[in-house]
């Protein structure tokens, strides 16, 4: 005949059982833990977080490595470009050089104001002008010199020696003499069509003035 516990009775009966139930699940999952902590380090299926650690240190290092050698090839491509280029330095400075050792000396000329002092001993202002060119210099039948440049050697006449008229006209119609004629001393100022340059202002040791007539050119072709 079974006998059917009160709640109470149960309770008395069943707690020694409970308690013992209680103690094997905590150590079956205290043996779980371990036996995962364990699989975890000795690397297994699942979970290998110490492995995978490792390979990535290693992977960083590899990179590190890669980008070491990168940066090393870099630099030495950057020193190879270096000396490219020093040695292009060093060659276009001694073209230089060798370009104005071969440059004619520029002629010395004195500063002590000697040309004003000539022209106002003279009396008379030599003023090299073209004498074939209408409108800027040329010599009229009547032997009087006219044109826009001679206006600038009458002005300055008229500002040295308080005379316009007080001009000798030197023809420099031949430009390829008219540098040389002022560098002689036979004219005391140049003024003619003559192109201000780079080279005739080292070169010549003459002072350029302001410049008195800017031009141009183009072309013309039929439509």
């Amino acid at each position: 005949m079974r006998r059917r516990m009160h709640g109470s009775e149960f309770g008395k009966a069943g707690r020694p059982v409970l308690w013992a139930a209680l103690r094997h699940m905590g150590v079956a999952c205290l043996l779980a833990m371990l036996a995962y902590a364990m699989a975890a380090c000795s690397g297994g299926d699942e979970g290998r977080p110490l492995e995978q650690l490792e390979e990535r240190l290693d992977r960083a290092e590899q990179l590190l490595a890669e980008a070491r050698v990168d940066l090393e090839q870099e630099a030495d491509a950057d020193k190879a470009r270096i000396a490219e280029l020093e040695t292009e330095l060093a060659r276009t400075e001694q073209q230089l050089q060798r370009a104005l050792e071969a440059s004619p000396a520029p002629v010395e000329r004195d500063g002590d104001g000697s040309t004003l002092h000539a022209v106002i001993d003279r009396g008379e202002l030599l003023c090299g002008v073209k004498q074939v060119h209408p409108l800027f210099g040329n010599r009229e039948a009547d032997g009087s010199v006219v044109g826009f440049d001679v206006e600038f050697c009458k002005a300055l006449a008229a500002a040295v020696l308080g005379d316009a008229n007080a001009v000798d006209y030197v023809d420099t119609s031949d430009a390829s003499t008219r540098f040389e004629l002022l560098n002689a001393e036979q004219i005391d100022v140049l003024i003619r069509t003559t192109t201000i340059t780079a080279s005739r202002d080292r070169e010549l040791g003459v002072d350029f003035a302001q410049t008195t007539f800017y031009t141009g050119q183009g072309f013309a072709v039929r439509r």
